[in-house]
C-alpha cells in the first residue's frame, strides 16, 4: 500500500510538470512568436540544462536523506579547478591521444575530488553529528576559500580546443555532448535509486531513521555514500562547466543552488526526506529551463529572475506541505453538513 502510495505521488508530480510544461510552451510561443519553439533554441538549450540538472540530482539526494547540501557549487568549481589546472600544466607539449589522455586523467581527477568532498561532508553530517544545512554551509565556503587559493582570485582560461569541443560539441554529428552525459547520470540514478536496494535504504533513512536502524541499515555509512554521490555529481556537473565556458572559477554558478533547490521539489523530493525520484527531477529540470530561456530572451533581469525562483521554490514548499487537497475536502464537508443541518 505504501508502495503503490508512492507511485502514485510520483506519477501525480509527473503529471502535473508536464502540464506546467505545456503550459510554458504555449505562453512563451504565443509572446514569442518564431523565436522561442525552434530548433536552434532547442539546441541552445540542450548545452544549458545539463549543468543545473546534475547539481539538482545531486542536491536531492541529499534531500532524500532528510538533509541538504549547499556545498555542491562549490564542490563543483572546485573539481573544475583542480581539473583545470592540471590539464593546463600537461597539456602544453601534448597533442592527439595523448592530449586526450589528459583531459580523461583530469575529469578523473575532478571525480576524486567530489568524493573527497562528499565524503568530508558524510563524516561531518553522520560521524560528528553536524546538522546538515550547518555541514554544507561550512564546506560551502571552505571548498570556495581553497578554490581561491589556488586561483589566487582569477580566472584559470586557455584551455586546449579538444576540452571546448567536450563542452560545446556534438556525438554523432546531432548530439549535443553534455546533454548525453545528463542522460547517462539519469539513467545511472534511475538505476540506483529506483531499481538496487540504494533507493530503498536512502528512502528509509529519509521517512524514518530509527526504523531503517532498526531494520538492520547502516544509517551513517547511507548518508556519508549519499554525499559522496553527491560530491561525484557535482564534480561532473562543475566538469562540464569547465569545458562549455573554457574556463574555471571558485565564483561560477551561484545561482544553481537555489535552482537546484527548486527542480528538486518541484520534482517530488520531500524535503523532510524519504520521498522524490529522479524522473520527477528530470521533468522538473525540462520545465526550469524552458522558464528561463524564456525569460531570458524576454530580456528579463537577473535580479528579477532570481525573485521569480525564489518566490516559486517558496511557494513549491508550501504547497507540498501544507495538505491543500485534505482541507479543501475538509471544507466541502463541513459546508455540506451545515447545508444539510438547514434543509433539516
Amino acid at each position: 500500500m505504501k508502495q503503490w502510495k508512492l507511485k502514485r505521488t510520483g506519477d501525480a508530480t509527473v503529471a502535473k510538470l508536464f502540464i506546467i510544461i505545456a503550459a510554458v510552451l504555449v505562453v512563451m510561443s504565443f509572446l514569442m512568436p518564431g523565436v522561442f519553439f525552434t530548433v536552434k533554441n532547442f539546441k541552445s538549450m540542450a548545452f544549458q540544462f545539463p549543468e543545473f540538472g546534475i547539481f539538482a540530482i545531486a542536491m536531492a539526494l541529499a534531500m532524500m536523506t532528510g538533509g541538504c547540501d549547499l556545498s555542491i557549487v562549490s564542490v563543483g568549481n572546485l573539481a573544475a579547478i583542480l581539473s583545470g589546472t592540471f590539464i593546463l600544466k600537461m597539456a602544453g607539449n601534448a597533442d592527439g591521444f595523448k592530449l586526450w589522455l589528459v583531459i580523461l586523467a583530469a575529469f578523473l581527477i575532478a571525480l576524486v575530488t567530489g568524493m573527497a568532498a562528499g565524503l568530508f561532508n558524510g563524516l561531518c553530517i553522520a560521524g560528528i553529528g553536524i546538522p546538515p544545512i550547518l555541514t554544507t554551509l561550512g564546506t560551502m565556503q571552505l571548498f570556495a576559500g581553497i578554490g581561491i587559493v589556488v586561483t589566487r582570485g582569477t580566472s584559470l582560461y586557455s584551455f586546449p580546443e579538444q576540452l571546448n569541443q567536450l563542452g560545446n560539441g556534438y556525438l554523432f554529428g546531432f548530439l549535443p555532448i553534455p546533454a548525453v552525459l545528463f542522460l547517462l547520470v539519469v539513467l545511472l540514478l534511475i538505476f540506483l535509486i529506483q531499481k538496487c536496494s540504494f533507493g530503498i535504504k536512502l528512502y528509509m533513512i529519509g521517512t524514518n531513521a530509527k526504523a531503517a536502524e532498526f531494520s538492520g541499515a547502516d544509517n551513517r555509512k547511507m548518508v556519508i555514500l549519499s554525499y559522496m554521490l553527491s560530491g561525484i555529481l557535482a564534480a561532473t556537473a562543475g566538469f562540464i562547466i569547465l569545458a562549455r565556458t573554457n574556463s574555471a572559477n571558485a565564483d561560477y554558478g551561484s545561482n544553481y543552488i537555489i535552482q537546484s533547490m527548486l527542480v528538486a521539489i518541484m520534482g517530488g523530493v520531500d524535503p523532510k526526506g524519504g520521498k522524490g525520484k529522479v524522473t520527477g527531477i528530470v521533468m522538473a529540470v525540462f520545465t526550469l529551463q524552458l522558464l528561463s530561456s524564456g525569460l531570458n530572451m524576454m530580456n528579463v533581469s537577473s535580479y528579477f529572475k532570481q525573485l521569480i525562483y525564489g518566490a516559486l521554490l517558496l511557494s513549491m514548499i508550501i504547497t507540498n506541505t501544507f495538505p491543500i487537497r485534505e482541507y479543501v475536502k475538509k471544507l466541502t464537508a463541513r459546508v455540506c453538513r451545515k447545508g444539510i443541518g438547514h434543509e433539516s
